[in-house]
């Protein structure tokens, strides 16, 4: 089984998760600060995380699709983020809209860890 875990639900990050949750042997977790957008999956392979730190060490492909680098670098980068969870070999997929020198230190500091 894959596991896939999603920060952000807005259009994108919606459209991505309507996709995967209809394959087979797929699981994702996701996680958005609005609640409302869990209402639209009711499915048996979609686990709703109330707290980011509740990211499960055992996700495959992490997605991130937040507004800005800030929040982006507590999510990857923060105490309980991905960098501290991620699991040898987990691919980290970033969508947000971020700067550049974020992404790029996001990244140097993912390969020290992941």
């Amino acid at each position: 089984m894959k596991i896939f875990s999603f920060i952000g639900l807005g259009n994108m990050g919606l459209e991505m998760v309507n996709h995967l949750i209809n394959q087979k042997g797929v699981l994702v977790n996701i996680f958005d600060i609005n609640k409302k957008t869990y209402n639209n999956f009711n499915q048996s392979n979609v686990i709703k995380l109330e707290r980011i730190e509740n990211l499960p060490k055992n996700t495959d492909y992490y997605f991130t699709m937040v507004p800005d680098g800030k929040i982006l670098n507590k999510i990857v980068l923060g105490r309980n983020g991905i960098a501290t969870k991620a699991k040898k070999g987990s691919i980290v997929i970033d969508c947000s809209s971020v700067d550049y020198a974020t992404t790029i230190n996001i990244s140097k500091n993912l390969k020290k860890k992941v």
